[in-house]
């Protein structure tokens, strides 16, 4: 009987565990099924930070106008709207080595998160939807 009493108390204990979960913690338990990711830039896991980090290098080659500013201007617009805008590998052939590099480590990440939401950067998105918006009127 006293061993019943035992497990059920580490069971109890378990669930408030489950309960008491950071999101992050509860995104990596759980995955898109059962919650939402926290925001990208305040997650601590390698792969966040990685894509974080890679996300900005995107955006400033795209500020930057650099030889693969178009492409990597492509691959963000997929990154924020992937069933609108989905890669290609086209596209994907198109980046230089270093654009490249950036793009892989995203992609460890997004494929988690399926894309990138205003949420998930520091300054609610601003940053990239400048640059997209940017490329739309200059497309026009």
């Amino acid at each position: 009987m006293k061993q019943h009493k035992g497990s059920s108390g580490q069971r109890a204990r378990s669930g408030d565990d489950v309960l008491q979960m950071d999101a992050e913690t509860a995104f990596e338990t759980f995955g898109l099924v059962w919650t939402d990711p926290p925001p990208l830039f305040e997650m601590r896991s390698p792969y966040a930070l990685n894509a974080v980090q890679s996300l900005d290098a995107l955006m400033d080659i795209a500020e930057a106008g650099e030889e693969d500013a178009e492409a990597v201007i492509d691959v963000l617009a997929a990154f924020a709207d992937p069933v609108a805008r989905p890669l290609s590998l086209h596209l994907l052939g198109a980046l230089k080595p270093q654009a490249w590099a950036h793009v892989a480590l995203c992609l460890d990440m997004l494929r988690l998160t399926q894309g990138v939401s205003p949420r998930d950067f520091r300054d609610g998105g601003q940053r990239l939807k400048s640059i997209l918006d940017r490329a739309e009127r200059d497309e026009s």
